[in-house]
């Protein structure tokens, strides 16, 4: 954790200026997710409770709520946090989906495409959390192999 130097901005002011797609919609899906798991009786949407199975509906209020891992992740720049919250958020995001379609059908459109945007915006960063990791990976296998091969001094 570094610590914030006077004149700096605070990490969840940058997150939220940096984040434009990501904190909005990840607090808001997560609150959702968290409140619905706590008042799980009249906040559960009609085509998830629809699935008529008590395990699905609450692996959808788990997922949904875990959403926040992404939020938190980005705050703290914990890209391995923020990339298990984006992947909660786009299976719960799914589920729904797919509870929906299956209840409601082709009346669901506009469901469908507000949820796929998540999801495919869920993907998107989440590709690129993983290009950002492998690439660290990389950087500090090239810095041992020049400390094994004796050009450590210059590191």
């Amino acid at each position: 954790m570094r610590n914030r130097q006077p004149g700096q901005p605070s990490r969840t002011w940058l997150a939220f200026v940096q984040g434009d797609f990501e904190m909005p919609i990840t607090l808001a899906f997560g609150i959702y997710g968290l409140a619905s798991l706590i008042f799980a009786d009249f906040l559960t949407p009609p085509s998830v409770m629809g699935t008529g199975l008590w395990t699905l509906i609450v692996i959808w209020h788990i997922t949904m709520a875990l959403g926040l891992m992404a939020s938190f992740g980005r705050i703290f720049e914990q890209e391995r946090l923020e990339l298990s919250g984006l992947g909660c958020l786009a299976f719960s995001c799914l589920f729904y989906l797919g509870a929906a379609w299956a209840t409601v059908g082709p009346a669901s459109f506009g469901l469908t495409v507000l949820l796929l945007g998540v999801v495919i915006g869920c993907t998107v960063r989440g590709a690129v959390i993983r290009k950002s990791i492998k690439g660290q990976k990389l950087v500090m296998h090239v810095v041992e192999e020049l400390r094994h091969n004796g050009h450590g001094d210059s590191l």
